[in-house]
Order: structure tokens, then C-alpha cells, then sequence
């Protein structure tokens, strides 16, 4: 039955207002990401910094759990750097990692620092500076090399080192490549990229070709000319034949799902198995009544993306998935949320608060996007005389449990005009948060 536009709205207006106000906890735990946010804006005006990311070479991040404790990590290092950048003149660093280790990568302008090292050690360590001599020395070489190996090999597109890798390593890396095509005539690789890094497998692309940087010459050019990407595939291409036709008809028919993948560092063995498991745990009830979009099978990691995607360690006993997955929504409640989030959207549009509120478009359950529309609603409610600062023009709620999603906060293009809030706020956050940007223009306000 189609219900008049007029008295659909009315009917939000009328829920939006008669709602019970939501009470706020006289204590709550400190929100990590929403602080780190505004830290990382103090620092990109104080120091310059252009970029920070959190555990950015991290493959192994586990479950949603973990996720968040490398999250509060971060912010506890991204805490101690504010101080020690204070303490250092004349750094050339613009973007900063915080991991596990000290590491200077990708020439001159980036470093990962230990989200667990003292100010002192922090400033000591981007404190060395590298003379202009020292700089020229190592781009010339890593310039002559690369072009030696480019005139011998010729990809098709491109040749380089990751950040995963120090400067040293990545040096370390060309020599040792090009010193094992010294007596090869010139010939075309099937490869469109040759890398450089800490593995032998980087990234997504079937066509594009790793070699560890400590490996030996005859190791990386075996690994150049002995395989191709088809033969690479072949095996792989196999397997998921293998899995489809065992496992394909299940999938489809209980679960609906839309795609079924591994990760490329997996073999088809492993990736296998991880299908046997998600095939196991399938068979629950409470699996058959979920979206399924993209399931992906990942060597260390299990999480739920979205209302439709997900991802699950290859190796996870299916009682695990279960447990895991049990929390995503039923599909009647996503698409309850679904249906209340974009009339939420609607709602919000051109309030006086002066601000557009929306939800990440990745990785975001839906239920999360109108629970957090909720809390912005009942702020507008009990702060009718708000209005943002300029130039802050939009909101986006991020699922802030997510590294993914909190790097992308922290760097996004769009962050001069967008207030980034982690959609698990409690109204009181929420209101400590917007009232930051409240009134006087300026991009930097102190919670």
C-alpha cells in the first residue's frame, strides 16, 4: 500500500519528537577514535604532518576485538608523538605510521614510529636529519639501479618499493636484482608490476609480481622468468572450480551469497579449507538468515564488514564463524535499519545546526548508521540554539572499530569540511564532540 508522502513525514516528525530522551551515563570510557581525530588535525597544523595511520603494515589485525585495542593503541602513541614532534625543529616527515617499530621508508618524508616508544625515543628518531649530500646519494643510487634493471626486464608498467620496507631495504632489494640480470639480455616479463617489499605475495593484483627485498639473486629472478601470472592463476583457478562445485550449490541456495573469495596469499588448499568451514557453519539457522554479499577468506583475520560482507580466517573452526557472525542482523532487522537510517538522512537534511549529517558508505551495518542518527537527533533536540563553525559543512559517522575505516577518517580528502564521529558514540560523546566545533570558526578546537 502506497502512503501519502505528507503523512509519512509527518509520522518521522512525530517519532522524531515524541521519542524518550535518551540518558546520558554520568561516566563512560574515554572514545579513543574521536579524540584521535582531533589530535591528528593539531598536528597537521602545528607540525605539518599530512598523513598518520594506525598499524598501517599490520596484516594480522584478528577480530573486531583486537582491532579496537590497536586502535587505542594508536591513539596512545599518536598522544606521545604530539609531544615529541614539539621537540623536534626542522623535521621533513609528512607522514607518520604508528606500528610496532622504528622505520624510515619511502625516501625521506615517511617513518612508522612504535605506538609504545617514549617521547624522548620519538624525538630522537625523527630528530636525525639527513644531509643534502646523503639524500642525493641514495636517490641517484636507487635511480641508477632501477633503471638498470627497467632496460633488462621491461614491465609494462612499473617497478618499486613498498613502504612496508626501510630505504636501506629497499636499496638492499635493487642491488641484489639487478645484480642477478647482469649477464641477461634484454627481455620482456609477463608481470605489469615488479615490488619490492617484506613478502612474496603484495596486494590483490594476480598480474603484478613481489620479490622479498632479502632474498637472494637467483631466488628473484626464478621468481620473475619461471612463473607468469597464468601459472600462478592456474592452481588457484582450480581450487575455486573444486569449491564451487562442491560447495556452490549450498551457498547459493541457503545463503544467497553473492561471492565467494580468497585471499591471493593463500593456497588452494588453505583457501579450501576455509570454504569447508564457512560450508560447516552454513548449515546453522542462524547463518541462513543473513545477507550475503562477499565472503572473503583471509589468513589471519575475522570480521563483520557490513550488513553483506564479511570476512573469516581460513583456519576458523565453523562453531567460531557462528559465534562470530551471530551478531550481524537478521535480514528483517538490516533492512528495518536500512529503511531508518535514509529517513533519518532525510530528516536531518538542513537543520539549523548548519550541519549535513550521513554515514560512511563502506563498511558501515546499518543498524549502527540509525542508532547514531538517534544520538545527532536527540542532540539537535537539546540544542536547538547550536550552529557549527565554519568551514565544517558535513558529518559522517564512520564505524570507528574498524583500522580501515579510522585511517581512512584521519586522511580522507573531504576532512577540511567533514566532522568525523564514530558511530558508536553515546549521545554525551556526541554532544562533547559537536560542541568542539561549535560557534567561533577556526579548524582546530580542544576537547
Amino acid at each position: 500500500m502506497n502512503v501519502p508522502k505528507i503523512f509519512l513525514n509527518l509520522f518521522i516528525i512525530l517519532c522524531w519528537f515524541c521519542a524518550p530522551p535518551v540518558v546520558m551515563a554520568e561516566t563512560e570510557p574515554e572514545n579513543y577514535f574521536n579524540r584521535l581525530v582531533k589530535l591528528k588535525a593539531e598536528m597537521e597544523l602545528n607540525f605539518g604532518l599530512e598523513r598518520l595511520e594506525c598499524f598501517p603494515f599490520k596484516r594480522n589485525v584478528g577480530f573486531i576485538e583486537d582491532q579496537i585495542k590497536y586502535g587505542e593503541k594508536c591513539y596512545q602513541g599518536a598522544a606521545v608523538l604530539n609531544q615529541a614532534l614539539g621537540d623536534v625543529r626542522g623535521h621533513m616527515i609528512k607522514v607518520i605510521g604508528v606500528g610496532e617499530k622504528f622505520l624510515r621508508t619511502n625516501g625521506f618524508h615517511s617513518a612508522l614510529i612504535p605506538w609504545n616508544a617514549s617521547r624522548e625515543e620519538m624525538a630522537d628518531f625523527l630528530g636525525k636529519q639527513f644531509s643534502r649530500e646523503e639524500q642525493a646519494r641514495l636517490l641517484d643510487s636507487v635511480r641508477e639501479l632501477k633503471q638498470n634493471i627497467l632496460d633488462k626486464i621491461h614491465p609494462t608498467q612499473i617497478l618499486y618499493c613498498t613502504q612496508r620496507i626501510s630505504n636501506d631495504d629497499c636499496l638492499r632489494g635493487y642491488q641484489t636484482l639487478s645484480m642477478g640480470l647482469t649477464d641477461l639480455k634484454r627481455r620482456t616479463v609477463g608481470w605489469s608490476e615488479v615490488i619490492i617489499s617484506d613478502s612474496w605475495r603484495e596486494g590483490d593484483d594476480p598480474e603484478a609480481r613481489t620479490l622479498r627485498f632479502d632474498a637472494s639473486a637467483a631466488e628473484m629472478k626464478k621468481a620473475l622468468f619461471q612463473t607468469d601470472p597464468n601459472s600462478l592463476w592456474a592452481p588457484i583457478k582450480k581450487g575455486y572450480e573444486a569449491i564451487n562445485k562442491k560447495y556452490g550449490k549450498a551457498f547459493k541456495e541457503d545463503l544467497q551469497l553473492g561471492q565467494f573469495v580468497c585471499a591471493p596469499d593463500l593456497s588452494a588448499e588453505e583457501c579450501g579449507q576455509g570454504a569447508d568451514n564457512f560450508y560447516r557453519a552454513a548449515s546453522d539457522p542462524a547463518m541462513q538468515d543473513k545477507f550475503w554479499g562477499r565472503v572473503r577468506v583471509d589468513r589471519y583475520n575475522t570480521t563483520i564488514l557490513d550488513d553483506f560482507h564479511g570476512q573469516i580466517r581460513y583456519d576458523l573452526a565453523p562453531e567460531e564463524i557462528v559465534r562470530v557472525f551471530s551478531k550481524k542482523s537478521p535480514k528483517r532487522e538490516a533492512e528495518k535499519f536500512t529503511v531508518l537510517g535514509e529517513r533519518y538522512e532525510t530528516l536531518t537534511q538542513n537543520n539549523s545546526a548548519g550541519l549535513r549529517a550521513v554515514c560512511d558508505l563502506e563498511n558501515m551495518q546499518a543498524g549502527f548508521c540509525a542508532r547514531a542518527y538517534e544520538s545527532f537527533i536527540e542532540f539537535l533536540k537539546s540544542h536547538r540554539d547550536y550552529r557549527v563553525a565554519e568551514p565544517w559543512k558535513n558529518l559522517m559517522f564512520v564505524d570507528a572499530r574498524q583500522l580501515s575505516r579510522v585511517n581512512f577518517a584521519l586522511n580522507s580528502n573531504s576532512r577540511a569540511e567533514y566532522i568525523y564521529i564514530d558511530a558508536h558514540s553515546s549521545l554525551k560523546e556526541m554532544t562533547r564532540v559537536l560542541q568542539s566545533f561549535a560557534g567561533a570558526s577556526g579548524p582546530i578546537f580542544k576537547l
